[in-house]
């Protein structure tokens, strides 16, 4: 691995930049597993990733196990899309619908494409960091998170269940360092897999935190007078 320090508004980052993953083949497979194994571990420790895409293999296997990675690790990260003076409108066009999908299935992430070779977007790239960076580790007031979480069920109702509906009380953040959310209410397993996406969507775009994972965690009330 090899630590560069960039700055962007009398902000300092450590930049970690690992080894690149190399396309398996039967020769290279102990290679490959080993470089993917250190790319996993060296994610473990940073605050934000930044997946280098190259642009003109487009999305590999191994780019969509890390994405894959960083989502289950619930970790915050940018795709970078690298080397675009090598490709034509059209293919960079191709490429913007593909990454468009990944980071609609990746927590929403942020994405940026960029030439290192020619430094084109790399103020762009630094302000990105920046603004997703400020976000991590930020703590937000209940009162805020239940009217988020009020605005989104008046928005969008829950479904009913044995003809009574699901209810949501209220919302806290968790003393986590990722940012996990717990909600309150009533019959809280049985809400969709579906209606659990749209709270995290609504919650992202709602605290401006697009590339910052969210974790909901459901917190059934139980009737006080059962014991």
């Amino acid at each position: 691995c090899i630590d560069n320090i960039i700055k962007y508004k009398n902000k300092k980052f450590l930049i970690t930049d690992t080894a690149g993953l190399a396309r398996k083949s039967k020769s290279r497979s102990k290679l490959s597993s080993y470089s993917m194994l250190n790319t996993m571990n060296s994610i473990k420790q940073t605050d934000l990733s930044l997946l280098v895409i190259n642009g003109q293999e487009m999305i590999s296997k191994q780019d969509k196990t890390v994405l894959d990675f960083l989502r289950k690790s619930n970790k915050p990260h940018i795709l970078v899309v690298n080397k675009i003076d090598l490709l034509s409108k059209k293919e960079i066009d191709d490429l913007i619908i593909k990454v468009d999908y990944f980071t609609n299935i990746s927590s929403n992430a942020s994405s940026i494409f960029i030439s290192a070779l020619e430094r084109k977007n790399i103020s762009n790239l630094k302000r990105i960091i920046f603004t997703v960076s400020t976000k991590i580790g930020k703590r937000y007031k209940s009162s805020l998170l239940t009217k988020i979480l009020n605005d989104a069920t008046d928005a969008h109702p829950l479904p009913l269940v044995n003809k009574r509906r699901i209810k949501l009380k209220f919302a806290q953040q968790a003393k986590s360092k990722d940012l996990t959310i717990i909600i309150h209410g009533n019959k809280l397993t049985k809400i969709p897999a579906s209606y659990n996406k749209y709270l995290i969507n609504y919650f992202m775009e709602k605290l401006s935190i697009k590339g910052l994972p969210i974790k909901l965690v459901y917190g059934e009330e139980k009737n006080p007078f059962i014991k």
